[in-house]
């Protein structure tokens, strides 16, 4: 989605991961989103910016997350993107997303394999990772995508202990003319009250 922002994202979002109702065969396991947001407290907040430099200048996608809600059945995050080209800037509007506590999968499927960061993703091991001055032990994890400028490799660093457990990614997108990295810029978590 890098560099996209072409399209206009909806204000409100169907929840994410509801149940069917002809689904009662499937098993329920826990959601990853939903158990790392759900330890934090309404309002806490992450800002990642992702980079991408190319022949035609560099594109930062700045991406703000703010936990909204809690319960115990589900979180609700909002998400406001804004995009910085050589040929102007877009601010996208806000996007809800609702993630549910637990959600089914397909009986060939197995639990690990979704609480990965992605269903193709293999581990790398473990690393010590410092980011903003807070030292995170990191799950490293690699897997192939693609986005509309082709295929990509991605590196990601996560601790689900980080609100949206993303720390860190690189991504690789295995050509010349392109190089890109994600970093959060900022967290902020408000005190329990």
């Amino acid at each position: 989605m890098l560099g996209c922002g072409s399209s206009t994202p909806q204000k409100s979002q169907p929840a994410l991961n509801v149940p069917d109702t002809n689904d009662d065969h499937l098993k329920n396991v826990p959601n990853g989103d939903f158990l790392s947001w759900s330890k934090f407290p309404e309002g806490t907040k992450v800002v990642r910016r992702r980079t991408l430099e190319s022949d035609v200048g560099v594109t930062t996608e700045t991406t703000t997350l703010r936990l909204v809600s809690v319960k115990p059945t589900s979180i609700e995050v909002e998400s406001q993107t804004t995009v910085i080209r050589p040929q102007g800037t877009t601010e996208n509007p806000p996007q809800s997303f609702v993630y549910q506590a637990e959600y089914k999968i397909p009986k060939e499927m197995s639990e690990e394999q979704f609480l990965l960061p992605d269903p193709k993703a293999k581990s790398l091991g473990s690393e010590k990772l410092t980011l903003l001055g807070k030292e995170y032990d990191a799950s490293v994890y690699q897997w192939q995508s693609s986005l509309e400028s082709g295929p990509i490799d991605v590196k990601g660093w996560f601790n689900d202990n980080f609100p949206g457990r993303q720390l860190k990614l690189e991504i690789d997108y295995r050509n010349d003319k392109f190089k890109g990295s994600e970093a959060i810029l900022e967290v902020s978590i408000p005190e329990q009250k």
